[in-house]
């Protein structure tokens, strides 16, 4: 049993399905060593999965934080943060963050910023109702070969766009391959099905997108920039043979032995990349599109090849090291040190 037992840890998240995801592995391994608490009040640390701009209306409308040492979980997917998460973050005692990437970007601007990265775990299974019923919308032929995404369009992060173009331009040495692109509702694509894309708009359960995995024979992701890239370690807990951009927060489970990554160059983000708060004071990574277009033709070209499953095969085994005893470890030796450290005694002496 740790010695940490009688500790308490709230640990709110907001409702991002991505957060809520990741939020809810890391308190499951913090139960393993502290008590897990809802009430703020009660709390010795207070961890906050938001994102850094509603730290502000969070200390206002739960004013126990100010008496509490307060972690905050972030990440950010450009070089440097945006004026409101650098203020915002000023609020906070420490940052964790799932990525070496992000930790560098963090770093220039707070003095604890600790690197916990994400569980690579999710449940694989799927039932043969929700495995017809996906290959019902896809209309699934055994003879075709499917690339998948999954993304939202309105994310200009993604670079979604830039996979479209590179399948077209190679549809016609690719005749049998499909894209699949599972959006958001909201999203529109210009392009039509006869094209070679496959759209699915529909929220889909978490064994439905289970069978969407499982369906798909490589996984592509062109990304300007991640944080982690949950949906490339997912793929690769399938065994899919995955593509992505190689740069940032997915070097941490991606490299040229156990995936397929892009030749890029990083610059600032072009004017018409910029949304929400990603603006062109900042820079990442632009894929090759050429690079691209040669990785989907020879995956599937040579999809029977040695050398794809080795590096399947490799994926699999590196992913081991984000199994959760290791990410539990590094959780348990964090919250020691937190214990042991001045400004946590001088957090508790405030209250």
């Amino acid at each position: 049993m740790s010695c940490l037992k009688n500790l308490k840890v709230s640990y709110g998240c907001g409702r991002y399905f991505s957060h809520a995801r990741v939020a809810r592995q890391y308190r499951d391994l913090l139960r393993n060593h502290c008590q897990i608490v809802t009430e703020v009040a009660c709390a010795d640390i207070v961890v906050l999965h938001f994102e850094p701009h509603s730290f502000a209306a969070l200390f206002e409308n739960y004013p126990d934080l100010k008496g509490k040492y307060v972690v905050a979980y972030c990440v950010w997917e450009a070089s440097e943060l945006p004026a409101s998460y650098s203020q915002a973050i000023r609020h906070v005692q420490e940052i964790w963050t799932c990525s070496h990437y992000c930790f560098g970007v963090f770093r220039r601007h707070h003095p604890q910023v600790h690197y916990v990265p994400h569980v690579i775990e999710r449940e694989t299974n799927y039932s043969d109702e929700h495995r017809e019923s996906i290959r019902k919308r896809v209309s699934y032929d055994p003879g075709n070969f499917y690339f998948l995404t999954i993304t939202k369009l309105w994310d200009l992060r993604k670079n979604t766009r830039a996979l479209v173009h590179a399948f077209q331009r190679q549809r016609s040495a690719m005749p049998k391959a499909r894209l699949i692109i599972k959006a958001g509702p909201e999203d529109v694509v210009e392009q039509s099905p006869q094209d070679g894309l496959i759209v699915l708009h529909e929220n889909l359960t978490e064994t439905q997108i289970n069978a969407l995995y499982a369906l798909a024979d490589v996984y592509v992701s062109p990304h300007h920039s991640e944080g982690w890239g949950l949906t490339l370690s997912d793929a690769m807990l399938f065994e899919k043979p995955t593509i992505a951009t190689g740069y940032s927060g997915n070097c941490e489970f991606m490299n040229a032995d156990n995936s397929w990554l892009l030749d890029f160059m990083v610059d600032y983000i072009k004017p018409e990349d910029c949304f929400y708060l990603f603006d062109s004071s900042m820079k990442w990574a632009y894929p090759s599109v050429e690079d691209l277009e040669q990785k989907l033709l020879s995956l599937y070209e040579n999809r029977q090849a040695p050398e794809i499953h080795r590096r399947v095969h490799n994926a699999s085994n590196h992913i081991q090291k984000f199994n959760r005893h290791s990410v539990s470890a590094i959780l348990e030796r964090r919250i020691m040190d937190i214990t042991n450290s001045d400004r946590f005694s001088h957090a508790v002496a405030r209250r």
